[in-house]
């Protein structure tokens, strides 16, 4: 698979050699070399292309998806600006926008950029499940459940939304509806072992101690080196009054973290 994108980069530097005004061969090349993750001279080919035809969105988006890999993110936001300047209906710039702006913790404005890119397309499950993240940071949790609620309605199966959806009725302390979102996210991946500790928090609250105990075990056996569910496995035992085994537990989560527990 490397040889053949490294095969392609040559066939386009011959392209260039013959043909220096050929935009196609510059942003073509930056793709593959985005693929073998050589993402400064990735950047290098679409500046060229962009310098030949500064009006395409395809180019600035992908500068700024290589950006975004470097890890330059102001300056891949101002190539997905460029995009959605050249093209206002681009809703991939107005996406791309979004995500660096949650990067920075920008949330208004990653809100922003997606309600844009939904005015555009509004059919689009991950971009509603992700202007939910934007407005539960926001505190705005009644129109992330609605988002929620938009995404699952597109994509019954979207594991993400259900787990975020019982996240924000586990922020409320709203623990049976929280419960119940878990469960349809396990059942759609059973092995997502964040969802096994949410639902064993849910169950603690709810003093449903042998079945949060049972949740913990199995986050802790998915991801055993994920202190909190060690932790949490200990609460579950100390309500139990068992209480060397909690002390096991604590001993555990410490030893994978220097955090005081």
């Amino acid at each position: 698979q490397l040889q053949k994108y490294e095969d392609a980069i040559a066939c386009y530097d011959n392209c260039a050699i013959l043909n220096p005004e050929d935009h196609q061969a510059y942003y073509h090349r930056g793709n593959a070399l985005l693929e073998l993750s050589q993402w400064d001279a990735a950047v290098a080919s679409f500046d060229r292309a962009l310098k030949l035809s500064p009006t395409l969105e395809r180019d600035w988006n992908s500068r700024g998806n290589a950006l975004f890999q470097i890890g330059n993110l102001e300056e891949a936001l101002h190539s997905y600006r460029q995009a959605t300047k050249v093209a206002p209906q681009d809703t991939n710039g107005w996406n791309n926008q979004a995500i660096i702006h949650l990067n920075l913790q920008q949330y208004a404005e990653a809100l922003q950029c997606y309600q844009v890119s939904l005015n555009l397309r509004d059919r689009d499950a991950p971009t509603w499940y992700k202007q939910a993240i934007a407005q539960q940071a926001l505190g705005q949790l009644d129109p992330a459940i609605a988002s929620l609620d938009r995404s699952i309605e597109l994509d019954p199966e979207y594991t993400l939304a259900w787990y975020r959806r019982g996240n924000i009725h586990l922020q409320r302390k709203e623990y049976e509806a929280a419960l119940a979102n878990y469960e349809i996210a396990l059942k759609l991946d059973p092995d997502r072992a964040s969802a096994w500790n949410s639902r064993g928090n849910c169950l603690l609250e709810l003093n449903r101690l042998d079945n949060a105990l049972f949740s913990f075990e199995q986050a802790t056996g998915l991801d055993p080196e994920h202190p909190e569910f060690w932790f949490n496995k200990g609460r579950v035992y100390s309500s139990l009054q068992r209480w060397q085994e909690a002390e096991n537990c604590y001993q555990h989560a410490r030893g994978l973290t220097p955090r005081d527990w």
